[in-house]
């Protein structure tokens, strides 16, 4: 259902009787939470694009131990947006539906599944976003329609009161990577042109040819303006002769 750091021990803390836990929803958050996510401002700071625009863009997704958005190293390399690997099966929205409810209503909770299910809720607007996720790994979709991935994760976040948001720099990033065009212009190059080495050297001949035609017709034109210019000269010197005689 949900890959987590903590695999290994949930066995053993299921068995003891700690007075730490009160609630069975109380294991289970701390097991499945990633503790190292940090809170950031009350709720999302800027509107995230969904899945297939940031694929659009010239991001990446993949499979994650964690949330986190990584900027490209360098102008031929891409950004990387990783997030855990989720298997959608029937029971996964009653127990996420469980862990979210357990956030609402006990104080002091971090509210990190609210803020996963917001997150998701915002890169999969339409199927095609879930089978962006899908082919990337990060959904495991066993509920059948893409369509049912993405009304999944809108029923979860109706009614829910977000608080802290887990994911703010994440999203922040991806918003701002997204708006340069220069990215935009760029991943349709790479998606296009540069998948193989033979769309790439196939796109530099056609890039040749067209300066060499462009530069040929350029260079046409300029000789025609310019015998375009000498007869206009020509004609005017003419017809000044004529009306002087």
């Amino acid at each position: 259902m949900w890959k987590s750091e903590n695999d290994e021990t949930i066995t053993a803390m299921a068995t003891t009787t700690n007075n730490n836990y009160d609630h069975i929803l109380d294991i289970l958050h701390n097991h499945y939470r990633h503790h190292d996510a940090n809170p950031g401002y009350s709720g999302p700071s800027v509107v995230m694009p969904c899945a297939s625009d940031l694929e659009y863009a010239g991001v990446m997704f993949e499979e994650g131990n964690k949330v986190e958005f990584c900027k490209p190293q360098g102008p031929f390399h891409r950004a990387q947006f990783k997030i855990p690997t989720l298997d959608l099966y029937d029971s996964v929205e009653p127990f996420l539906g469980n862990l979210i409810a357990y956030e609402q209503c006990c104080h002091g909770v971090p509210r990190y599944f609210t803020s996963y299910a917001v997150l998701m809720d915002t890169l999969t607007n339409t199927p095609k976003d879930v089978q962006v996720l899908e082919k990337a790994g990060i959904i495991r979709n066993y509920l059948g329609a893409s369509e049912d991935s993405s009304n999944l994760f809108n029923n979860l976040c109706k009614g829910i009161v977000l608080g802290e948001f887990y994911f703010t720099k994440t999203t922040i990033a991806a918003a701002d990577y997204n708006k340069r065009c220069c990215h935009d212009a760029m991943a349709h190059l790479r998606s296009r042109y540069f998948t193989t080495p033979w769309t790439f050297i196939a796109f530099c001949v056609g890039f040749i040819t067209f300066m060499c035609l462009w530069f040929k017709q350029s260079s046409g034109s300029l000789w025609v303006a310019a015998f375009a210019g000498v007869s206009d000269n020509v004609v005017g010197l003419m017809r000044r002769s004529q009306l002087q005689h």
